[in-house]
Formats: structure tokens, sequence, C-alpha cells
């Protein structure tokens, strides 16, 4: 069959953003991780369940990967099987030219019908989504400045950035401090991150964004791990297209790929997607 270069980008950072997820160590263990056990087990298990969470739908005809012969697949089960750490890891997939090559699951948490939440790979699907606003011509140049086609992100640090320096996480906004949840100040971790998970993000994102923005240098200049950056493209996404991020994810991403099953994206109560985590599918 026929597959989009969109379809075989987004399989391929899909596959390699599930095998790293599993592989984080962030969980208050031997590890030395930094959340528990349990915040881990409930990334497992997805947020569909959150009120703020909204539905994306399967793709109307799913794309077939091809699953390698047993033969292959076992070859790898000794190295796989030395290297899977059961507290730490969920899911390895290895794939090469849409062949699905080996598959293991830590069943303790999940099984190949489960539907963790993505954490950060979200990051990911929402810089997919604005390279789609750019193919579908709405936003002309990777040099532009964000504010040329988001009004409400007109002056401020992310308005003035480069679209290419925002994906590269380098809009100058913040301190360059390095911060492991991804929020350069406490209140956007408590407002954003703290809350995302319980369906309670109720701070309007752009208000926040203008309160935390430092203003620290001109873009480009140095990287930070910063979730206001991806929030800055889910917002750009939807200026530069006067679509819903959301709809415009779903028709040229999630159905583009052939995606099987639905997802769902959590939003705070502005019906604001939180583009930096909070898929689940």
């Amino acid at each position: 069959m026929h597959i989009s270069s969109i379809s075989r980008v987004f399989v391929a950072s899909f596959i390699a953003a599930v095998s790293l997820f599993i592989g984080q160590a962030n969980a208050q263990n031997t590890k030395g991780q930094i959340e528990s056990d349990k915040f881990w087990d409930d990334f497992s298990k997805g947020f569909e369940w959150l009120p703020t969470s909204k539905t994306v739908t399967a793709a109307p005809v799913a794309s077939q990967l091809e699953i390698a012969d047993d033969s292959l697949s076992s070859s790898m089960t000794t190295l796989i099987d030395g290297a899977f750490d059961p507290d730490v890891h969920r899911i390895v997939i290895v794939a090469h030219n849409r062949k699905i090559l080996h598959r293991k699951y830590n069943e303790r948490r999940v099984d190949e019908k489960s539907r963790p939440s993505s954490a950060s790979m979200a990051k990911s699907l929402t810089a997919l989504t604005v390279g789609k606003a750019i193919c579908s011509g709405a936003i002309k140049n990777l040099d532009d400045e964000a504010g040329a086609y988001s009004a409400r992100l007109k002056g401020t640090s992310w308005g003035n950035a480069k679209i290419r320096h925002i994906l590269a996480m380098a809009s100058g906004s913040n301190n360059p401090i390095y911060t492991p949840t991804g929020s350069p100040t406490p209140e956007v971790n408590a407002e954003t991150l703290a809350k995302s998970y319980s369906g309670t993000m109720t701070h309007e994102f752009v208000s926040l964004m203008k309160k935390a923005d430092q203003k620290y240098s001109q873009s480009g200049q140095q990287g930070l791990y910063n979730n206001l950056d991806t929030i800055a493209l889910a917002l750009l996404v939807e200026d530069a297209t006067g679509e819903k991020f959301l709809n415009f994810f779903q028709r040229e991403i999630w159905h583009a790929s052939g995606a099987a099953q639905l997802g769902t994206w959590a939003h705070n109560s502005h019906g604001q997607v939180a583009g930096f985590s909070g898929y689940t599918a």
C-alpha cells in the first residue's frame, strides 16, 4: 500500500518515542527516579477518563504494519530481555521499513491493547502538526516569527521568535536552567503539569505564558526544555490554520498515519490543548 511521507515520519517517530518513554528514569525507586511507581503505573493506563480529555477518532482506513516472522523476532529475545527492566520499562518495539521485528510488553503493567499516556511524547506530535501546517501552506517559512501568524503571541518572546527556534525549544523566553518537568517557573508547573493529569487545569495559557515570560534572550541563542514553547506551537497552529488544534491534528496527522484506534488529548478548562503532554493512545 502507498504510505505518505508524513505517515512514515509519524510511525517512525511514534515507535521511537514509545521505546524512549518506557526507558525514562523518573520514579521513586532504586533507579533514583523522582516520581512514585504509582505515578508511572497511572501513565501506563492512560488518562482518557479526564473530563477535559477530547477524543481524536481512529482513521477511516487503518494502516497495517507487517509483523516479522517468529524466527527473526526470537533472535532478539535474549538481547532485549537482558536490557529490559520491569521497574521502569513498559514497552519495547523494534521496527524497520514498516515491519515490526520484535515486541516486548511489561505484563505487570501493559499489553498490546493498553492505551498509555504519552507524557512528553506529545511534544513530538505537536511538532509534527506544525510540519503539516507548513505543508498545507498555512505557515510559509520556518524563519518567520510566530507573531506573524498568531496575534495571541505578539509581544511575547514566542511571538518574536523564529518558528524554527521555538521548535528547537530555543525561544529565549526564560533563563536556561535545566528543569526535568519542562516548567520554567514554579507557577507554570503548578498550573499546567501538576493539574493536567487530574483534569483541573483552569489557567488560561496565554496569560500564564505572559506572566512567566522573562524575555531572557533573542531566540536561537540557547535551548531550554520548556513546555511553554510547545504550548506556543499549538497556539501557532490554531492561529495559522484557523482551525482548532485537535481538528487539524486529527485529520493531518492521526488519520493520515492510518491510526487504527482513537486517542484523547487533555485540555484546560478554556479548551486549549496541553500540547506538551497528556495524549493517550
